[in-house]
């Protein structure tokens, strides 16, 4: 697939030129007739006729290919060294109900607050951003260095902010994906919290497109395998459609997959080594991995230009070089 499939409306270009190319040939051949005259001009006629055949053949080829090569088909894949210029980080905060859930005091929704505080207060140097999602992703605050705007946001953070229904972890980190600041040499890290009820989504796919952009996914599980029941503001717990209390539980296995697929890890929000690990890779005094590459895709451009240069050749060749010593 093209990168910039905008320049394939040049292919309209090739209309005009193919026109003016039809109207060059016949009238040399009407010119030929005049100036030959009696000398066997049906055989000067062929002659005429292969030499524009093949110079207008260069021709178009050089437009196609120039096109071609402008519209940026990718070739192959390379890992590429860079030197990272600072840290930026993406919180995805799951806001679905099952979030009020006690299980982990005073709730899981809590837990992942303090995460988020304790990562940002020991990153003097990093960026952060957050972004929330039940039904779907929605970015809260963009890329900043600014702690205290993440502070503030934090004291509001509650399961009300959407309205949407579900949990769609994928639009989350998709939305996450699409925050970071463009063209900066800079580590690219989401940090994703949730208990991992995947109501919505592809978790492969996902992740497939985070290991593409270059950026490794840590998911904490907030929640226990056991569960617990969701309160209700009247005092009450959630039930399904048949009147049973629903209990929510901790879905590791999803987000161990999105964590692993993506180059990053995956924690249980009761590891003891959850926040010195994330600070530590977020501080960058913890490699993530091995991986100061990025894979990067060289366009084919190359090609489809020798291939242009070529036709351009042969077009002007034909034209100068005479055929049976004649022209």
């Amino acid at each position: 697939m093209a990168s910039r499939p905008e320049f394939f409306w040049l292919f309209l270009v090739l209309l005009p030129i193919v026109i003016i190319m039809i109207r060059r040939y016949l009238t040399g051949r009407k010119n030929l007739a005049d100036v030959a005259g009696l000398w066997r001009p049906s055989k000067f006629y062929d002659l005429y006729t292969v030499k524009n055949f093949f110079s207008s053949l260069g021709i178009l080829a050089f437009f196609v290919f120039a096109i071609l090569s402008l519209a940026g088909f990718p070739g192959r894949e390379i890992p590429v060294s860079y030197e990272p210029a600072g840290t930026d980080i993406i919180f995805v905060v799951d806001v679905s109900e099952s979030m009020k859930a006690a299980d982990i005091a005073p709730s899981r929704l809590t837990a992942a607050s303090r995460v988020i505080k304790s990562v940002c207060e020991n990153t003097p140097d990093g960026r952060f951003g957050i972004v929330v999602f039940k039904g779907g992703g929605i970015k809260m605050i963009p890329s900043t260095e600014d702690v205290e705007s993440i502070y503030n946001f934090l004291s509001f953070l509650s399961t009300d902010l959407l309205t949407s229904p579900g949990s769609n972890i994928h639009s989350g980190v998709e939305t996450a994906l699409r925050s970071f600041p463009k063209a900066e040499e800079r580590e690219k890290y989401i940090i994703l919290l949730t208990d991992g009820e995947l109501h919505e989504g592809d978790m492969t796919k996902i992740a497939e497109q985070a290991f593409k952009a270059d950026v490794s996914i840590y998911c904490v599980g907030t929640g226990t395998a056991e569960g617990a029941r969701i309160p209700l503001a009247d005092g009450g717990y959630l039930a399904d459609s048949a009147g049973e209390i629903i209990v929510t539980r901790l879905q590791e296995e999803g987000l161990r997959l999105l964590a692993e697929a993506s180059g990053g890890k995956y924690y249980s929000s009761s590891d003891s080594t959850l926040l010195p690990e994330l600070i530590g890779i977020a501080a960058g005094t913890v490699e993530a991995d091995d991986s100061r590459y990025r894979i990067v895709v060289k366009e084919r451009y190359r090609f489809f230009l020798v291939i242009a240069l070529l036709g351009l050749f042969v077009s002007r060749a034909v034209k100068v070089i005479k055929w049976k010593k004649k022209f």
